[in-house]
């Protein structure tokens, strides 16, 4: 099955631990996987953002790339 590439972006900012970015990235990631065909997530954090890898990874995201660059960015072909 074909499905569209599709590239959308969300931000938010949360109070540190409290808990908001970790619920909203599980409630995304699973409505996202259980109403539509996308099979992959990416997430692109900078590398000084620790809290938001935590989130990603506390949410199930596994890392596939690092940069240090600041004009290095990620790309999906």
């Amino acid at each position: 099955m074909f499905c569209k590439p599709f590239r959308g972006s969300i931000h938010w900012t949360a109070e540190g631990g409290t808990g908001i970015a970790s619920e909203a990235t599980s409630k995304m990631t699973d409505y996202v996987f259980a109403e539509t065909e996308i099979v992959r997530i990416a997430a692109l954090v900078y590398s000084p953002n620790t809290a938001s890898m935590k989130v990603l990874e506390k949410c199930g995201y596994c890392l596939l790339y690092t940069s240090d660059a600041a004009d290095d960015s990620l790309r999906v072909d």
